[in-house]
């Protein structure tokens, strides 16, 4: 299982904004977590005990009006922009 996966709802909405996000978020673990960190930072997602919350994190994306532009910002980041 990949993170794409765990976040399965809000996935149309990352991939329709950021395509080079989604991408990512399909790759091992290792990678996509830094992108997912960013994600979470931008939707304010809290964690529990250290542990991502994506169910937490796909109904704040799906319910952000700036949704679009918080995922354009996380790529424009990890593409170093």
């Amino acid at each position: 299982m990949n993170l794409k996966d765990l976040l399965n709802d809000a996935m149309p909405i990352i991939e329709k904004s950021t395509p080079l996000v989604a991408q990512v978020l399909g790759q091992p673990t290792g990678i996509a977590l830094l992108i997912l960190s960013a994600i979470y930072e931008s939707f304010g997602a809290p964690t529990n005990n250290g542990n991502f919350d994506f169910d937490q994190l796909s109904k704040n994306i799906l319910n952000d009006p700036n949704a679009d532009k918080k995922l354009k910002e996380v790529q424009n980041v990890s593409q170093g922009n």
